[in-house]
């Protein structure tokens, strides 16, 4: 899009540039060059003017069909405190295709923003990858309990103890998708043993 309001930016300071020369000719025709160019009829200026008109709903329609094509989930991360697991609270991710394209999930990993480094989740307690999910359809992932404090050591000692920067990324086949991860779920298991 922006690309366009560029082209159309360019075209008519040529325009303008054209249209001054031609009317300082005009008005003034002893201290100008003798060449007056010529500017076609009207249905020229229109012919070409519609064919502007349709190559930029060309380019406008390609870029919003390019962008439905692309892969889109929505990611959400709590905890399931319904169905306790073996006495403890587990955290739960729920990854929805909400998108037109179908979606394979290849992986589930939490990162820092300000640094590389990810730690992988490979085994759950409910779910398992590869998932495909086509539109509207839900996958349920639950970590196991005890992954809070991996997650925990991971940050304190590769991401400079910095919860608040902390990412759940999941990977598909084609994209990335990131969503903050609530540092309120490190401590989950925590809070339930002292209350």
């Amino acid at each position: 899009m922006k690309f366009l309001w560029i082209g159309f930016t360019v075209l008519a300071c040529v325009v303008c540039v054209l249209l001054g020369l031609t009317l300082g000719i005009q008005l003034n025709p002893s201290s100008t060059i003798k060449f007056v160019p010529a500017w076609g009829s009207v249905g020229d200026w229109v012919a070409g003017l519609g064919s502007l008109v349709a190559v930029a709903a060309t380019v406008v329609l390609a870029n919003r069909e390019r962008n439905d094509q692309k892969e889109s989930v929505r990611v959400e991360v709590g905890s399931q405190p319904e169905v306790p697991w073996q006495g403890r609270r587990l955290i739960s991710i729920s990854i929805t295709c909400t998108g037109p394209r179908p979606v394979r999930i290849y992986g589930i990993s939490v990162r820092s923003q300000k640094h590389e480094l990810s730690l992988e989740f490979i085994e759950f307690v409910e779910g398992e990858l590869p998932a495909n999910l086509t539109y509207g359809e839900v996958a349920n992932f639950a970590l196991y309990p005890g992954t809070e404090k991996q997650i925990q050591h991971f940050v304190l000692s590769n991401c400079d103890a910095c919860f608040e920067a902390l990412q759940l990324q999941v990977t598909t086949s084609m994209r990335t998708f990131e969503v903050k991860f609530p540092a309120r779920l490190l401590k989950l298991n925590q809070q339930r043993s002292l209350g």
